[in-house]
């Protein structure tokens, strides 16, 4: 994750290492709301990025 430390926008990023200390990003769009899940689930309740979710998420999973 990347994100302004003052509260904006938090950003799903995925890389992949390809040598040394070369990273390939393969994958970057705004916060989702079933990763903000993940991320909750895999760190046992400790870290919840929810409010990071961007607004656009909000109200894609508000309409389901």
């Amino acid at each position: 994750m990347v994100g302004d430390p003052d509260g904006g926008a938090l950003i799903e990023v995925v890389v992949d290492r390809v040598g040394g200390e070369e990273l390939h990003v393969f994958h970057a769009m705004l916060l989702t709301a079933a990763v903000a899940r993940e991320v909750l689930e895999a760190t046992g309740g400790n870290l919840d990025l929810s409010d990071g979710v961007s607004r656009s998420q909000r109200t894609q999973r508000e309409k389901r």
